[in-house]
């Protein structure tokens, strides 16, 4: 092998070593991204909405799809009057953190939600009661940034709790 073949050789296998040894495994990723959504959970628990900011994508989104059917996207801005309003009706709101699994940009989360209502609540008056319900998330993390949280938390367990009596609904059909 001339040294211009040794060179060339060297160079490539260089080449490669930099390029596969600069690339963060997957695991490291999902790791990462598992961090960004804890100091998410974090944030909204301080109500720091200057971290929430700079956690959130600028186009961040909550997708809803509503009883009617209709798809909906809530942005950012929407979703933190949504998140003070909830912190308006349980000032001491924590959400803590049961399970946690990422795979990829997604990281879903099992979590307690823990509040007092010293504040309306869905037309409920303030009841004084603490109240403990289940919800789970499904987080997209790009870049170190939410872009995308699906949510879904038990309201009729958090209801129930506050004393709203549930009826079911008949319809004429």
């Amino acid at each position: 092998m001339s040294s211009r073949e040794n060179y060339a050789f060297y160079f490539v296998f260089l080449l490669i070593f930099v390029v596969v040894g600069c690339q963060r495994a997957p695991s490291d990723f999902t790791t990462a991204n598992k961090e960004v959504v804890r100091q998410w959970f974090s944030a909204l628990d301080a109500q720091d909405f200057d971290a929430l900011t700079n956690l959130m994508d600028e186009h961040f989104v909550v997708p809803a799809r509503i009883i009617d059917g209709a798809d909906r996207a809530v942005s950012r801005d929407a979703t933190f009057e949504v998140i003070r309003g909830y912190y308006r009706s349980f000032p001491d709101y924590t959400h803590d953190i049961e399970e946690m699994i990422a795979e990829g940009d997604r990281v879903a989360v099992r979590v307690v939600l823990r509040g007092t209502q010293l504040g309306e609540y869905a037309g409920i008056a303030p009841t004084g009661r603490q109240v403990s319900y289940a919800g789970t998330y499904m987080v997209t993390v790009i870049d170190g940034v939410l872009t995308e949280v699906w949510s879904l938390d038990d309201e009729i367990n958090l209801r129930s709790q506050l004393g709203m009596e549930l009826v079911p609904v008949t319809r004429d059909r």
